[in-house]
């Protein structure tokens, strides 16, 4: 029994297709490569900018360690510390742009 050259053709192509069709769209496909790099560049932008938040704070912490003038500061600020024989003035809050009445 012979079969026709363009049902071979046909059963090729259609073979082909399907192949074609699980390369793009089945599983670990072009499509989930493309979502993959997606997650993996979002993922190394927020690995880059924790890298630079870390050491920011390790600057921070140096200087906390290594300079007095800033640690007062901090302590100062932050903290609201006072230093000794130092006197503390607290004044009425004034809204802004309001009138004291």
């Amino acid at each position: 029994m012979r079969v026709a050259p363009k049902i071979v053709t046909c059963c090729v192509l259609l073979g082909l297709l399907g192949f074609a069709l699980v390369i793009v769209f089945g599983n670990q496909g072009l499509i989930d490569l493309y979502r993959q790099r997606g997650t993996l560049e979002r993922q190394l932008a927020k690995n880059e900018r924790q890298e630079r938040a870390n050491i920011s704070l390790l600057r921070r912490i140096e200087r906390l360690k290594s300079d007095p003038a800033y640690l007062e500061r901090v302590a100062r600020e932050e903290l609201l510390m006072v230093g000794p024989n130092e006197i503390v003035i607290t004044l009425p809050h004034v809204p802004a742009g309001g009138k004291d009445s």
